[in-house]
């Protein structure tokens, strides 16, 4: 079922770490995860709602409450997982995805807890625990 939302832009922004982690992959992996990726994308541009995605955390920001970072994991398959925030921006009608882990399942608890650490430093909150 297609929104009846006007398209919107969509930035892909990609950490360090996960540019590293990409280019380690194998062709097929790596061209899966970027598929994932585009199809989120693509959904998002739509006005659609994600699907595939768990959502881990929100934490908000702001006195208003006006920041909000989303963050969730993407299975690519039984054991290559994303870690990845996907954020609103109303004000110029964009969503902002920042791809910051790519990681197999055993190593995706320790990315996990870097990631949601950083942003909580980031948002000026304290690091909540897992």
């Amino acid at each position: 079922m297609r929104s009846t939302h006007k398209q919107r832009t969509v930035e892909l922004l990609l950490s360090k770490q996960s540019v590293s982690a990409l280019e380690k992959l194998g062709t097929g992996r790596k061209r899966a995860t970027l598929e994932c990726l585009d199809r989120l994308v693509e959904t998002l541009k739509a006005g659609e709602q994600p699907v595939g995605l768990r959502r881990m955390l929100a934490l908000v920001s702001g006195t208003d409450g006006s920041y909000k970072a989303q963050y969730f994991t993407m299975h690519i398959d039984s054991d290559l997982r994303t870690v990845l925030t996907i954020d609103e921006d109303p004000l110029f009608g964009r969503w902002v995805v920042t791809l910051w882990r790519v990681s197999t399942h055993a190593g995706s608890r320790e990315d996990s807890a870097a990631v949601v650490g950083y942003l909580a430093r980031e948002l000026g909150q304290e690091v909540p625990r897992t």
